[in-house]
């Protein structure tokens, strides 16, 4: 079994084609994060965006892992390579919740009326640090768990690894699910406070929508595995279609979904309009006319969410 609980060694002929069918939606979504990796880089530019461009290359890595991972049903290649592609796009779709959290963080931070700017840059470095220990942990967790099950335990290799990735999966998942819950909360009551337009209100919604969908999935990530023992000697256990079912339905819940929300968030609106530079995520704005009062959110917001202030706009 790997950490996703499917078993790597002799998957049954219903999870060979749930895999094959998951592997196309891996495809397809690789096709398209490197398509608006290729539209945002060109629209624009090298300067600004730097987030917008660190979501896009998390998104592309953990694709490019699972596919390589997945590629082990049609070109043999040893266990351990597998485990670590198997782990990394996992520990990686961790980073991608908890860099959401940081996000959230930041906005929160850097909109406050009530912090100095010396108290601002200490909160998101403080932020940062805090983003870079956990990550940390969890990758060198991830990899320590397949290393030392591959080395100590050749004989129980396919139950080990997953077995012993359990404990770490659930933890770290459940840590994105609570930082994802608090920091979205905290920050789209501050939205609300700080632009109390209906502009302020519609950003909110979106931040608790986005926020909703991957507690969501990483809540599912944390208990599937236990869900899944249930089922592996079940009575449905000799059902292809069963096998099938239950791979699409855990690959599409617990990775596809999220990446489809943070694709969805990520959905910027660009315009080479001089009166109307700014380019915010369409998943946490909605389009509206440029008033006065409006354009000033979205200036602010643009600086704190994305750009970091380093694109100039104009009124």
């Amino acid at each position: 079994m790997t950490e996703l609980g499917v078993r790597p060694a002799v998957p049954t002929e219903g999870e060979e084609i749930g895999l094959h069918v998951i592997l196309a939606g891996y495809l397809f979504l690789f096709g398209i994060s490197i398509g608006k990796t290729y539209r945002s880089f060109k629209s624009l530019g090298d300067a600004g965006f730097v987030g917008l461009k660190l979501y896009y290359f998390i998104i592309i890595f953990i694709l490019f892992l699972r596919i390589l991972s997945l590629l082990r049903l049609d070109f043999a290649y040893s266990l351990f390579i597998y485990s670590i592609f198997d782990c990394l796009s996992c520990a990686t779709l961790t980073l991608l919740g908890t860099t959401f959290c940081l996000l959230w963080v930041e906005m929160y931070i850097s909109t406050s009326m009530v912090l100095t700017d010396q108290q601002k840059n200490l909160g998101n470095r403080l932020a940062l640090l805090g983003y870079a220990i956990i990550n940390f942990i969890n990758y060198s967790t991830h990899i320590y768990v397949v290393v030392d099950s591959y080395f100590h335990v050749h004989a129980l290799i396919y139950d080990t690894i997953w077995e012993n990735l359990m404990i770490p999966n659930i933890i770290f998942s459940f840590i994105t699910v609570i930082g994802l819950s608090m920091s979205g909360r905290y920050l789209s009551n501050h939205i609300i406070d700080v632009y109390p337009s209906s502009m302020g209100e519609k950003i909110s919604l979106r931040i608790r929508f986005v926020s909703l969908l991957l507690c969501i999935a990483f809540f599912v990530k944390s208990i599937a595995p236990f869900a899944l023992l249930l089922y592996y000697d079940g009575p449905f256990a000799n059902s292809q279609v069963f096998w099938m079912i239950l791979v699409i339905f855990y690959y599409g819940a617990i990775e596809i979904s999220p990446i489809c929300v943070v694709l969805f968030t990520l959905n910027n609106k660009t315009t080479s309009d001089e009166d109307d530079q700014e380019s915010l995520p369409d998943g946490l704005l909605f389009n509206s006319d440029n008033s006065h009062d409006i354009f000033d959110s979205k200036v602010q917001l643009s600086e704190h969410l994305l750009n970091k202030g380093s694109t100039s706009y104009t009124a």
